[in-house]
């Protein structure tokens, strides 16, 4: 198996956290990153920093929802057609 590395067009920093549950999974209206509350309450969503969810139950609530379907997981997101599809090339990614 090949030994992945951070590509140079993404930042270290541009990484976003991993759900560490898979119950009580939530999705950021907006950009559609998941995470879980405890995670959206904690840090935050990565994707959009404007939106203040750190700290703030109420927010947390009023811009996720628990309601999707499905997960894209990207691996090369500069190459990848997924990526380009579901347009999250520009978008923080799980590490």
């Amino acid at each position: 198996m090949a030994n992945l590395q951070y590509d140079d067009a993404i930042d270290k920093e541009m990484v976003a956290n991993i759900p560490n549950e898979i119950r009580g999974l939530r999705a950021c209206i907006p950009c559609l990153l998941v995470k879980t509350f405890t995670q959206f309450y904690e840090q935050g969503c990565e994707n959009c920093e404007f939106l203040a969810l750190q700290d703030d139950r109420e927010r947390c609530m009023e811009i996720t929802t628990d309601q999707f379907e499905g997960l894209v997981g990207v691996m090369d997101p500069k190459n990848s057609w997924v990526s380009r599809w579901i347009r999250v090339f520009i978008f923080y990614f799980i590490e």
